[in-house]
């Protein structure tokens, strides 16, 4: 999935705030370049991990839920918090002492973001976060979301 992440950012679809992938569920944070659909990006990064799973564990069928929900980000605080909050949930199932050291999560600095970029004032600053469980709403399809937060 992280590939598949950076991929997207790579092609410029995205600045990457944060991510952390859990073992049934993502966050990711994101805030979408001019012209992409929020819907497009969720659904390619699950079409995309569904066939790596499915390789992978030599299986056919679904993965990921439909439906997404959302969260306006009202500030700089605002996404500091939402940050803290997908880095500490490793922590909070244990699997780790502190954020940094789990490994499918951007608290890792193994993995590089774009938040310095946004928080120093230089990109598009963020309004919207939204979370995924599955099929997205209608107002997702709305091109003025620039914030988003994903979990399945």
């Amino acid at each position: 999935m992280c590939d598949i992440i950076y991929n997207l950012r790579k092609r410029k679809k995205f600045f990457l705030l944060g991510f952390t992938i859990m073992p049934e569920y993502f966050h990711l944070i994101i805030i979408p370049k001019e012209n992409i659909v929020v819907s497009w990006v969720m659904q390619e990064i699950k079409k995309g991990s569904a066939r790596l799973i499915n390789i992978g564990s030599n299986t056919k069928g679904k993965i990921w839920m439909d439906e997404f929900y959302d969260y306006v980000i009202r500030d700089e605080n605002d996404l500091i918090k939402h940050l803290n909050y997908i880095y500490n949930n490793a922590v909070k199932r244990r699997f780790v002492e502190v954020p940094s050291e789990y490994r499918w999560s951007t608290a890792n600095p193994k993995f590089e973001t774009d938040l310095e970029e946004i928080l120093s004032g230089s990109g598009t600053s963020p309004t919207t976060v939204l979370g995924t469980r599955g099929r997205p709403r209608p107002r997702d399809e709305r091109r003025g979301v620039k914030c988003m937060m994903l979990w399945l």
